[in-house]
């Protein structure tokens, strides 16, 4: 498709992917420990109203031993969140929360890029059409845990049985936390930059 439209080199997959210079691997992740806090995200916006229904799945019993943040993108309505649920509102500080995390749910956006490159095991759970593919390719590698599409009617339960595999099994997080590392190397840019020379 790229050579049609004139390209000479491609440059696209992990390698090529770039990633915010505010972002650093913790060194001392230790994904095989008991999850103490998770990031949730679903992205800029949402079109169909799923964070008030996370935000009260979040104040379940699941989650009564866990500091829970929940991002809501600048284009979102925050909803109310129940105790236990930290709300952040298109936060400054969001390196700082993806570096922090034990694990994650995250939409197949760039965000989920950024918590690879940090290493976070994350359940993915699928906004878009044009998420699929990648998100398909990130299964097949072994580098994050797909978690349903928001599209059926059953999301919440798929979402929530995958976040329960990830809680109870140590062995799959630090399997996706060391690949999703080794994937996302944090290079893209200067690969990219190299390629440009």
């Amino acid at each position: 498709v790229y050579a049609s439209l004139g390209a000479r080199k491609v440059l696209s997959g992990p390698a090529y992917q770039v990633i915010r210079m505010d972002l650093e691997r913790p060194d001392d992740r230790d994904p095989a420990g008991l999850p103490r806090r998770m990031l949730v995200t679903i992205g800029g916006g949402d079109p169909r109203a799923m964070l008030p229904v996370l935000a009260k799945w979040l104040g379940g019993p699941r989650f009564k031993d866990m500091r829970v943040d929940l991002v809501v993108g600048p284009y979102a309505q925050a909803p109310h969140v129940p105790d236990g649920v930290t709300l952040h509102k298109d936060p400054a500080n969001m390196a700082e929360l993806i570096a922090q995390a034990d694990m994650a749910v995250s939409a197949a956006g760039q965000t989920l890029m950024e918590l690879l490159y940090c290493g976070v095991p994350t359940a993915v759970l699928c906004l878009a059409e044009n998420q699929a593919p990648n998100l398909n390719a990130l299964e097949r590698e072994g580098v994050v845990l797909a978690a349903g599409n928001a599209d059926d009617s059953n999301w919440l339960e798929t979402l929530d049985a995958a976040v329960n595999k990830l809680l109870t099994d140590p062995a799959l997080r630090t399997t996706l936390s060391t690949k999703a590392g080794q994937l996302v190397d944090g290079k893209g840019a200067q690969r990219i930059a190299e390629a440009i020379v």
